[in-house]
């Protein structure tokens, strides 16, 4: 196989495996969202669809869509509850940004295992977990007892 071949199947296959990380990422955060309602996860998957100039998933253009509706139908809030009704528009509460960020790290601790599993995966479909998850809580500083907790949400 040439140099130039050998280039290109490597680079088909990293971006097999790009596609399949963000594929993965949209998908947890539609079930996070599908879980608790956070809007801070349909923001994360508007921004990371922009950046990778990828289609908005239809339930994040629901949520902004409402959003929208709601936002619209302020009527001259009184100047101290103005925001306090923009953030009810938008579903924001006071627990969503701790919430989203305890669940981020999740989420990143399993796409990140998720990345090794389809680096090391012998042809049988078996990879080696123990080590995955010891990389893993190595990479994060964390146990690997969190990192397999984060595996079972993400199953």
């Amino acid at each position: 196989m040439s140099t130039k071949k050998a280039f290109e199947a490597i680079k088909k296959a990293f971006d097999t495996a790009s596609r399949f990380m963000e594929s993965a990422r949209t998908n947890v955060l539609k079930q996070r969202y599908a879980n608790d309602s956070n809007p801070l996860y349909a923001w994360r998957a508007y921004k990371d669809c922009r950046k990778r100039n990828q289609p908005i998933p239809e339930w994040v253009l629901k949520y902004l869509d409402s959003s929208a509706d709601e936002l619209l139908s302020i009527k001259k809030p009184e100047k101290d509850k103005v925001a306090r009704r923009v953030a009810e528009a938008i579903s924001m509460n006071g627990i969503v940004f701790s919430n989203y960020q305890k669940h981020e790290e999740r989420v990143e601790i399993a796409l990140r295992v998720f990345e090794l599993i389809e680096e090391n995966k012998n042809p049988d479909g078996s990879y080696p977990k123990d080590a995955i998850y010891t990389e893993v809580a190595k990479e994060f500083k964390v146990s690997k007892t969190k990192v397999s907790k984060a595996m079972d949400l993400y199953k």
